[in-house]
């Protein structure tokens, strides 16, 4: 019983070491506390709670591991290092702070200081963030279309479907007498915007009078929509695929795998468009659960069939990143000492390795996003993207897309170039923000590219 107590302290403590050695002084600091229940009266285990304390603290574990090993030289270098910071401090017996911070200085021994309060990282992390120039603009700006695509409505003077053909293709600023019908269609009727808002076309309108906008304003959602929709099941799928693949490993990862091979050589936006086509050109039946989803898509406006066609295969680069990242973190360490103290396999997934790895998947997703929008602009200018008036049917209300808009321009390109100004300007502003933040983002989770950008 004795040996297989100290087995298990040696495993925690391992774990930690391996923990402060990765950069996570959380994970170091549960399995010290998880070694002191096996053995309390062993000094190193302190010692580790002495480094992932602040000052204060980490003195009084110091002094609690030297009762322990009164002649022990690396107790005694690091009490005296905690004493030298804190002359005059004699706390009664350890306290747990709960302060933690990544490591700061080496002790002459190799015992690694941490010195910052909880949610220091975080501190850290937004400050080089904020360095990000770039980063912190597209920041603003993603927040500015997300307030657009939330607050249309107050933003708008119209609907994007609200026509007149006594206006069509009226140039920008260009102001008019509204009759009463269009005037009480108008978002401002009866507030103070009403006399100037509602009687002029701020962007010109479209073929058929509809305000350009509004339009681009309210056609933020449906690319904003597709972003969050196809990431979220990108992540979702692509992570617990991959993860669940580099963890088993053998014939299991083989065969998953070869499944995202075959996936990975086929080119997305074919695959996309096939799915589509046979969504909206092929399939005619009314019954069973396409047909449920057929009428779910109507009242969508085109999106569900959308986001089903993208996230079906936008998953799999992600599963193989994860894979791939999977396969390096379980051979460290801190998983093998995890495995020894009894940890089954989703606590070792879900506990040790995603904190370990979903930092960088997020990152490389947020760098995809730009993909998805051009994707969804693509297949709205072919026709096969959200649904209108011309090719939805008895969609409830044609939904605007800023490919669409493009598609519905591009025929008066010459003479209204107007027509696809704003929403080309404002899907290049969308996918270029996504870019830049993704890239703030990565300088902040890697600090290699922070030493090589110095």
């Amino acid at each position: 019983m004795s040996n297989d107590i100290n087995e298990r302290y040696e495993s925690a403590l391992r774990y930690a070491a391996a923990a402060l050695k990765a950069g996570l002084p959380t994970e170091a600091r549960r399995m010290a506390l998880r070694a002191l229940e096996w053995r309390a009266d062993r000094y190193e285990a302190w010692l580790v709670l002495a480094a992932l304390a602040e000052p204060r603290a980490g003195l009084a574990y110091a002094r609690k591991a030297q009762e322990i090993e009164p002649d022990n030289e690396r107790v005694s270098q690091a009490v005296a290092w905690f004493e030298e910071r804190l002359p005059g401090e004699v706390p009664e017996a350890p306290v747990d702070s709960g302060w933690i911070a990544a490591p700061a200085q080496l002790v002459k021994d190799g015992l690694e200081t941490l010195s910052a309060p909880r949610g220091a990282l975080w501190k850290d992390a937004w400050r080089g963030f904020k360095r990000h120039r770039a980063a912190v603009a597209s920041l603003v700006i993603l927040l500015l279309f997300f307030f657009m695509a939330i607050f249309a409505p107050l933003i708008t003077p119209y609907d994007p479907d609200v026509a007149s053909f006594e206006h069509i293709r009226e140039e920008p600023m260009t102001r008019f007498e509204p009759d009463q019908e269009r005037l009480e269609a108008c978002h401002w009727y009866g507030t103070p915007l009403e006399e100037r808002g509602c009687t002029i076309f701020l962007a010109g309108t479209d073929r058929v009078g509809r305000d350009l906008y509004s339009r681009t304003v309210y056609a933020s959602r449906t690319s904003l929509s597709v972003a969050l929709v196809a990431s979220a099941v990108s992540v979702l799928i692509g992570i617990s695929y991959g993860t669940i693949a580099g963890y088993e490993g053998g014939r299991i990862d083989e065969a998953m795998m070869r499944f995202v091979d075959f996936l990975y050589s086929l080119p997305v936006f074919l695959i996309v468009l096939g799915i589509q086509s046979f969504f909206r050109l092929w399939y005619v039946e009314k019954e069973g659960v396409l047909g449920v989803l057929e009428v779910l898509n109507r009242q969508t406006g085109g999106l569900l069939f959308l986001f089903i066609a993208i996230g079906a295969v936008n998953w799999v680069g992600m599963a193989r990143l994860s894979r791939a990242m999977v396969h390096s973190q379980k051979a460290n360490d801190y998983i093998e000492a995890a495995k020894s103290i009894g940890a089954n396999e989703v606590q070792i997934i879900v506990h040790h390795l995603l904190p370990n790895i979903i930092g960088p998947l997020l990152v490389m997703e947020t760098i995809s996003i730009p993909g998805y929008i051009f994707l969804e602009a693509t297949l709205s200018f072919i026709g096969l993207g959200v649904l209108t008036s011309q090719r939805g049917g008895s969609a409830a209300k044609d939904l605007p897309s800023w490919g669409t808009m493009i598609r519905e321009g591009y025929p008066g390109l010459r003479t209204s170039p107007y027509l696809i100004l704003l929403p080309s300007i404002a899907l290049t502003i969308l996918t270029l923000a996504f870019n830049f933040l993704g890239d703030g983002l990565r300088d902040v989770i890697d600090p290699r590219t922070r030493k090589k950008k110095r």
